[in-house]
This record gives C-alpha cells, structure tokens and sequence, in this order.
C-alpha cells in the first residue's frame, strides 16, 4: 500500500494481491483496515488490479468516493507454459 496518497488522489497503478498470509514468498496478508486509506481517494491514475479480496469484506465500500481510474497500460500476466 506505500505509494502516494492524498486525500483525493492516489498516483499510479494499484494491485491487490494476497488477502492471506504467503510464506513462501514472504508476503505477509492484506490487513482490512490497511485498505480503508482508499475510501478518501476520488481517482486512481493509473489501473487497479484486485485479484484477491479479504473474506470478512462483503462488498468494495471502501471505493466509494472513486470517480476516475486513469490507467491507461494494459494489465498483462504472462504464465509460462508447463515443461514437458
């Protein structure tokens, strides 16, 4: 989450990823509360990318003021195939 924040803007591309606890890649799980810093931001300039939600939050609430998501860049995973 440690990216610029203001009380109305949030800069560049956001993902959220891990809503539990990784360690294998030590990545720790996403705390809710750590996402209530969006409910202030109107835009986003770059894309959001939400590939995990924490269970205990039923809904996106916490994006309600959101009015603009900016991004332009297409989002793109690349996996790569299985060895044979």
């Amino acid at each position: 989450m440690g990216t610029a924040f203001d009380a109305c803007r949030c800069a560049g591309n956001k993902e959220l990823h891990r809503n539990v606890l990784d360690p294998y890649h030590m990545i720790e799980a996403i705390d809710p509360q750590n996402l209530n810093v969006f409910q202030t931001v109107r835009e986003i300039t770059g894309y959001l990318n939400i590939q995990s939600w924490p269970e205990n939050m039923t809904d996106f609430s916490v994006f309600s003021n959101l009015v603009t998501i900016g991004g332009r860049a297409l989002y793109r995973l690349e996996i790569s195939p299985p060895p044979l």
